[in-house]
């Protein structure tokens, strides 16, 4: 009988990372949007609005290639 694969994270992985501020402003600039997560504003004091991030989809400026399929 063999094991079923685990799901989710594998063990002592991690889904968050320390980052200097000054790193990141550097990085990112001053005026950049980042994703924090709404638990962790809450905690530090902040409001948080329930606005819904703007998903961008991606634009190809290739021209397409126009085909039929026959059987």
């Amino acid at each position: 009988m063999t094991n079923k694969p685990t799901r989710g994270r594998p063990k002592g992985s991690t889904s968050f990372a320390r980052v200097r501020l000054n790193d990141l402003t550097d990085h990112m600039g001053f005026n950049a949007n980042i994703v924090v997560s709404k638990k962790w504003l809450e905690q530090i004091g902040f409001e948080v609005e329930e606005t819904p991030i703007e998903v961008l989809t991606p634009v190809s400026d290739e021209p397409k290639i126009q085909f039929n399929v026959t059987h």
